[in-house]
């Protein structure tokens, strides 16, 4: 089935097919009533918010059918899933099969973010999908197969009379899909016992927090691994991983996914503070504070659709506080997976330097501030020096979870123009009011083309201030 699949991609791809349009498949003589019904029940199964959970019950050890969340109107299929492959240390590739219809399941964001029928050449889309990213990774998945056949002594080992599911990938190299997408999916799992019926596997690099302790799982059945340490895995024994998560853009208006993002924020914030609480960090910041330091938090960002005169007005922000307050300041940025002896694995790149400028420039203006840097730190310490903050100040987007989603701290968010919707859409915000939209100025990256994703954004250091003042009368005085 491999070399099939194999041949059908590579036609696809050696001739430039394009995809099929949902009208040209839908009126297609080459595909049969039949085929046409089988597409439509995978897809609809696929596109389900318990479509993880559901294969993941019935390929599991319990019998027990049973669900503590009522969807009893969805789709559900057994699926064959007979092969898998990791193309990236967040991409999963599932290939399987049900009543002769050969499907391709990409997951990366959510246990289905696209599924394709590669002998038709047609994409469904569930979540982050396009033509050119589901173009890549075909080719990419073409030559991941090519590794595997020749890596086999037999085509039969991948293709077993009683397909099954081995593991279970949880991780994301974002800190926003995995503290969103990811997190919640695993603790429906824990809450369904799910979790505990198969080997979870984390992958080196799209760790944030240490799962077997989050979810007491014991470590006999967690695996930390680089993704090719898994194909090779794979390969050798014939085994399939399920990389798990849920959309939470999709189905935050659910009752059951707020439920679900209130049991993450709760067992994430104790976990994480109690780590925190013995460090040293969290002494400093507790001297601090005794001492009668006001705590603010800034979020500084160098990467794509980031505040360009970010050091200029926390500099306005920080002389202004200086003159009620003694100021600790702490500065955040990028943040560090960690291995699985829990130690930081600090990002390294262009944007990495560049907030370490950022947050030299931003001392090196303020002397009368004291300094932490959060640059490339743990995501448990930020959470716990998150819930220590008097204030922050720091972008709608990822950089918010710390403070505005987990800590529900007081704070102003600002994004670019383009991304205002979907920063107020897809992000929890706690006890956290937006600057104001009218008031910023976007300007497209050069080179990164006309995505609203790439754009960044300026805002007047003197309309800033003046928004903090107005809204925030009482920290403006003694």
């Amino acid at each position: 089935m491999l070399n099939t699949v194999l041949d059908w991609i590579n036609y696809t791809i050696d001739n430039t097919c394009e995809f099929l349009s949902k009208e040209q498949w839908s009126q297609s003589s080459i595909i049969s009533s039949q085929e046409k019904r089988e597409i439509e029940k995978i897809v609809k199964f696929t596109n389900s918010k318990l479509f993880g959970l559901y294969l993941l019950k019935a390929k599991s050890r319990r019998s027990d059918s049973s669900s503590a969340l009522n969807h009893t109107d969805e789709v559900q299929i057994d699926l064959n899933v007979c092969y898998s492959v990791m193309l990236s240390i967040s991409k999963n590739i599932l290939i399987g099969h049900n009543q002769g219809v050969i499907f391709v399941i990409f997951q990366e964001v959510t246990s289905c973010d696209w599924i394709y029928f590669p002998k038709f050449n047609i994409y469904f889309s569930e979540a982050y999908a396009t033509n050119k990213n589901v173009r890549d990774n075909i080719r990419l998945l073409s030559k991941f197969i090519s590794r595997s056949i020749a890596s086999r002594d037999t085509m039969e080992v991948s293709w077993r009379s009683s397909p099954s599911i081995n593991g279970i990938l949880v991780g994301n190299n974002r800190p926003y899909h995995y503290f969103y997408d990811t997190l919640i999916m695993a603790e429906l799992l824990a809450r369904e016992n799910i979790l505990y019926q198969y080997k979870t596997i984390e992958i080196s690099g799209s760790r944030f927090l240490d799962l077997s302790s989050l979810f007491n799982i014991k470590n006999c059945d967690s695996i930390y691994a680089d993704f090719l340490a898994i194909n090779e895995l794979t390969d050798r024994e014939g085994l399939v991983f399920f990389k798990v998560g849920m959309s939470y853009h999709r189905f935050k208006k659910d009752r059951d996914v707020k439920l679900l993002v209130e049991s993450v924020d709760k067992r994430v914030n104790a976990y994480c503070n109690d780590l925190f609480y013995s460090s040293s960090l969290h002494k400093t910041i507790i001297e601090k504070k005794r001492n009668g330091y006001y705590v603010l938090w800034l979020g500084i960002s160098t990467e794509k659709r980031s505040l360009k005169n970010q050091v200029s007005i926390f500099t306005k922000l920080i002389c202004h506080l200086s003159s009620f307050h003694k100021l600790c300041v702490v500065v955040d940025g990028l943040t560090a997976s960690i291995t699985d002896n829990n130690e930081a694995v600090p990002v390294e790149n262009k944007y990495s330097v560049n907030d370490k400028i950022a947050f030299m420039d931003l001392k090196k203006a303020c002397p009368m501030a004291f300094f932490i840097s959060l640059l490339n730190s743990k995501a448990s310490d930020k959470v716990g020096v998150a819930h220590l903050v008097d204030f922050h100040v720091c972008s709608g987007g990822t950089g918010s979870i710390w403070t505005s989603r987990l800590a529900r701290a007081n704070g102003v968010l600002h994004v670019s123009q383009a991304m205002y919707t979907s920063a107020k859409n897809s992000h929890i915000h706690h006890n956290s009011i937006f600057f104001p939209r009218e008031l910023i100025e976007d300007f497209a990256e050069e080179g990164q083309g006309k995505s609203i994703f790439n754009v960044s954004y300026t805002i007047n250091a003197v309309d800033f201030l003046s928004f903090f003042k107005k809204n925030y009368r009482v920290i403006s005085s003694k």
